[in-house]
């Protein structure tokens, strides 16, 4: 008796139930199957790695993001190959929509620094009218999956976790009433006082800038003076 072992790396076949069969095919064209059993019964083996072979990261500032944020997307390295497409969905107040439609081809994400632009979400926020507030959102990513002709499609469905979508717009006011439309003309008087206020906590900064009227609309030059983080400065 002759005896044949073959060695297969797991990772080439996608989650299922399997099983190992043996296919022989002698010289006359015979061809006999036979499979590994107890008692004739079939014995499986399961392949159990989808949920383990990707993470997600949001690109967020304080537990927060808009539609300027991104989702990262890091496959491990023997599964990034199989991945094919991206479906996104969000859920909103128990309320699942797909913002995705066709699906998203694996390879722009990979151009675009493996993250997911969520500029997708302004159309989504215009369908639904919402207001400038803050509104607690997840998204569910779904992954195509093609491991070759010999395989079905495949999709693995990845629940990131609940985030915050802050569409508030800017509270901020320059307040600076003594300042407007008066001529410094005394050398001895050359500083400018005024106060820059903000209440919103989730700035990451506030950038002032300022231009000389060139009496051109539209042909300003704007200059950086400085950034301010707090809720109220004065400049």
């Amino acid at each position: 008796m002759v005896n044949y072992s073959a060695i297969i790396d797991s990772r080439t076949i996608p989650d299922d139930d399997w099983y190992f069969i043996v296919r022989a095919v002698d010289k006359t064209g015979s061809i006999v199957y036979d499979a590994y059993n107890i008692s004739n019964q079939l014995i499986p083996f399961l392949i159990d790695r989808f949920e383990n072979s990707v993470s997600f990261n949001y690109i967020d500032i304080g537990g927060r993001i808009n539609q300027n944020s991104y989702i990262a997307i890091i496959p491990s390295i023997h599964f990034e190959q199989y991945i094919d497409k991206l479906d996104i969905f969000i859920n909103f107040q128990e309320a699942i929509d797909l913002l995705t439609e066709p699906p998203i081809n694996y390879s722009e994400i990979i151009s675009n620094y493996y993250l997911i632009d969520l500029t997708i979400l302004s159309a989504w926020i215009d369908n639904k009218s919402l207001a400038p507030d803050e509104y607690n959102i997840s998204f569910i990513i779904k992954l195509h999956l093609d491991y070759g002709e010999q395989y079905s499609k495949y999709f693995q469905n990845y629940i990131l976790e609940q985030i915050v979508l802050d569409i508030e717009e800017p509270d901020i006011i320059l307040l600076s009433e003594d300042i407007f439309e008066k001529t410094y003309n005394d050398l001895g008087d050359h500083i400018l006082n005024a106060t820059l206020s903000f209440t919103d906590n989730h700035f990451d900064y506030v950038k002032l800038e300022y231009s000389y009227d060139t009496h051109e609309p539209g042909k300003e030059i704007w200059y950086d003076y400085s950034n301010y983080i707090g809720n109220s400065r004065l400049i």
